[in-house]
């Protein structure tokens, strides 16, 4: 249909008055300020984006068990036994926290008070919970408490030490803690704080159930994950657990070796809860919402000033419309020497038109030459 557009008066650009080109220019200018202000925001959300945590879980066979810090305040600590208990009913009994080759499963800590002795259990990547043959099902600790009177009744409150659990990958004793990002920090703070410790009572068995918890933060300057790939990560475990008491039974046995009381270490479940954090707003998703700004700024400028080739007038030439006719009218005004030669080309263009078309034309102009030939001859 575009050819026939050559028989109509074209209301294009150059036929408007200059108040509507200058209003176009305006809208437009003001179209791509408000589409970069967005972008500029697009780019503000990603820089400062606050990632979300997506929750997985993951069956363990196996879960190493973890270290055990435990202090005593005013009292310095004998560990009697370590009882390891297998799924299949067996056990194994380590006096004095002793391995067969000689090496203690509990060392006492290099840094001291006067008041305060601390003590770390570490399995040193020996020791495994699961219910397959080389996995254990429990870790019981018997300790005593030396200096405490157990013939004094006056004691207003219950003797008890502090205990909290540790990755073995990451632990202040084995001078391994990274600092890679702000969780990292908030667990570093937690341990030296002692926010997840609980107490060993007197003359109480306390039974430790954990369970094992990864975060997965985004690396620092870890560009993939603003281009919405998959980036690098810092893994950081923490072992939440619940704690339960149990009086021990008064029996020769107990009495003969003066056991202040045991901690007992279980794991509470094998589901491993993985928590991963994502970007929402990335790059890929701020150019595709951005592709799409500009495909309504497009859409709004086209609904008021309209396509050239599909739809020349939008909303604003019908607002103005009286004013770009009569501008239009008075460019149509011409002189009957223009109108000759306007007459002129639509002729030539129409020839052209039929002739590349509509139909063959060549016979026409053998017949035109045939009586032009005839007429000749007669005069």
């Amino acid at each position: 249909m575009f050819p026939f557009n050559k028989f109509q008066p074209q209301r294009t650009l150059t036929q408007e008055p200059s108040f509507f080109l200058l209003l176009r220019v305006i809208i437009a200018f003001s179209v791509i300020l408000l589409w970069l202000t967005y972008v500029y925001f697009l780019v503000v959300q990603i820089l400062t984006d606050h990632p979300v945590i997506e929750l997985a879980y993951r069956f363990e066979e196996l879960i190493e068990a973890p270290d055990m810090e435990i202090c005593a305040e005013g009292t310095m600590l004998e560990f009697r036994d370590c009882l390891i208990e297998y799924p299949d009913d067996r056990s194994h009994t380590y006096t004095n926290c002793a391995r067969e080759d000689g090496t203690l499963y509990i060392t006492q800590g290099e840094y001291q008070t006067d008041n305060m002795y601390c003590y770390l259990f570490s399995g040193n990547g020996t020791l495994f919970y699961g219910n397959t043959t080389d996995g254990i099902w429990k870790i019981v600790i018997y300790y005593t408490m030396i200096d405490i009177n157990y013939e004094d009744s006056d004691i207003n409150e219950i003797a008890s030490i502090d205990a909290q659990l540790l990755d073995p990958n990451s632990n202040s004793w084995e001078d391994n803690l990274k600092v890679r990002n702000k969780l990292d920090e908030a667990v570093i703070k937690d341990i030296n704080l002692q926010g997840s410790a609980f107490a060993g009572l007197n003359n109480y068995s306390t039974i430790i159930k954990f369970k094992q918890n990864t975060y997965r933060s985004i690396a620092q300057n870890d560009l993939k994950s603003y281009f919405g790939f998959a980036g690098q990560y810092d893994e950081t475990i923490i072992m939440p657990s619940t704690i339960t008491y149990h009086p021990l039974k008064r029996n020769p046995k107990f009495n003969k070796k003066r056991f202040s009381g045991d901690l007992s270490i279980e794991v509470a479940t094998y589901i491993h809860e993985i928590y991963t954090e994502r970007r929402i707003r990335t790059l890929l998703n701020s150019l595709g919402v951005a592709g799409g700004i500009i495909g309504f700024f497009a859409a709004f400028y086209y609904f008021l000033f309209g396509d050239k080739r599909i739809k020349p007038w939008g909303f604003m030439h019908r607002i103005f419309s009286s004013q770009i006719e009569q501008s239009t009218n008075d460019k149509l005004v011409l002189s009957s020497d223009e109108q000759a030669e306007t007459y002129e080309r639509r002729l030539i263009y129409l020839e052209g038109l039929i002739s590349d078309f509509i139909l063959n034309t060549q016979p026409l102009k053998k017949v035109k030459k045939t009586l032009v030939g005839e007429e000749n001859s007669i005069y």
